[in-house]
């Protein structure tokens, strides 16, 4: 249902979210589709990692690092890669992203409503991503953190409480990254 407001017409808030849910699967399906497509990058991805799994890191980049410089980016998802090869942590992608309390934008709250409010990043993100995958599985020289990163913090004025049984070994614009010691 909808309502006029100075001639402009507006649309109740489910009608909005579905409207922006439609949005972003369709951007991401023309990402997928016309701009990887194009060069069998999102298959060879696809092939190491699968498509779900893709999509978890792109989600986690988005929320995690959307005001980050380009390393920024890439570093978030080679710490999701790092954590699905060390021990003590879970084996798939979209398990280490969906962990109970490992990513803020989470929070424990499964049923945490996701909104992606800016497009153009979300496209950005999605291409900076996949790309970089497609690198680091073929040129490991790529990768802009060491094998032993498994952590990272936003907050530059708190130390986190576990940061004393872990070594920053780089620093990207607004995260701290960690490896254990």
């Amino acid at each position: 249902m909808s309502q006029k407001f100075y001639g402009i017409t507006l649309v109740n808030r489910r009608l909005y979210i579905l409207l922006l849910a439609t949005l972003t699967f369709l951007l991401l399906n023309t990402i997928f589709i016309n701009t990887l497509g194009k060069n069998n990058l999102e298959e060879k991805i696809n092939d190491i990692y699968g498509s779900q799994h893709i999509s978890c890191i792109i989600e986690a980049t988005y929320f995690e690092s959307r005001g980050e410089p380009v390393d920024g980016w890439k570093a978030i998802t080679e710490v999701i890669i790092n954590r699905s090869k060390l021990p003590g942590y879970p084996d798939t992608l979209c398990e280490v992203v969906h962990q109970n309390k490992q990513f803020s934008y989470r929070n424990g709250d499964k049923k945490h409503k996701l909104v992606y409010d800016n497009p153009q990043k979300l496209y950005e993100i999605s291409k900076v991503v996949y790309q970089h995958v497609y690198d680091i599985t073929k040129y490991p020289k790529h990768k802009v953190l060491p094998d032993c990163v498994s952590h990272y913090d936003g907050k530059v004025f708190k130390k986190p409480y576990w940061a004393d049984q872990m070594i920053m070994v780089k620093e990207i614009a607004g995260h701290q990254f960690y490896c254990k010691k």
